[in-house]
């Protein structure tokens, strides 16, 4: 995995596959927008979980999923919020 430094302690990562996405959501290390049935194992075993239970049909959709622990980081809570304004328009 690559990463760009943001600052001493923080970085964003650039993975090569989508394993290692997941794999760094599981370790609490991020959030993914996914398509359901890619993220369908984890959620159903509680590995990671749906921060927002808004969904759009469309023939391409993706599901914000996260470690439980890093939902509580105000940082992912920001996002939380200002992804749910950006899909529903507002």
């Amino acid at each position: 995995m690559g990463a760009t430094r943001l600052s001493e302690d923080r970085t964003i990562g650039e993975f090569v596959s989508f394993s290692e996405m997941l794999k760094a959501c599981r370790q609490g290390r991020g959030f993914a927008l996914v398509r359901s049935s890619l993220g369908a194992d984890d959620l159903a075993t509680g590995r990671l979980l749906r921060p927002v239970e808004e969904a759009t049909v469309s023939d391409l959709q993706h599901h914000l999923v996260i470690d439980r622990a890093a939902a509580l980081r105000p940082e992912i809570q920001a996002f939380r919020e200002w992804i749910i304004g950006e899909a529903s328009g507002s």
